[in-house]
């Protein structure tokens, strides 16, 4: 899928901008996309960074899983520590 297919698929039947998004590119257009090398997107693939899907002898990458790469984590919240507390560090009061 080219760029040009991409910015048409986003379109709906009436040429109004929609929040379409393909469900899975080529690594091309992958490359276009995110601005990462080839070698970079094959081996996010090998490490199942990125999802890969297969069919016939074409490879393509599930537009979900380049968000998921390229968007921030969310902040997870803090785990809550085991054990006694600390101390906390007694304050001076001047006399």
């Amino acid at each position: 899928m080219t760029m040009r297919n991409i910015e048409l698929a986003q379109k709906d039947p009436w040429g109004n901008a929609a929040e379409a998004k393909p469900l899975a590119v080529t690594f091309s257009t992958a490359r276009k996309i995110t601005g990462l090398g080839l070698t970079s997107l094959w081996k996010a693939a090998k490490e199942r960074r990125i999802e890969i899907a297969r069919v016939g002898r074409r490879s393509l990458i599930t537009y979900r899983s380049l968000e998921k790469l390229l968007l921030p984590p969310e902040p997870t919240p803090l785990a809550r520590r085991h054990g006694r507390p600390r101390k906390q560090p007694v304050s001076e009061v001047p006399e």
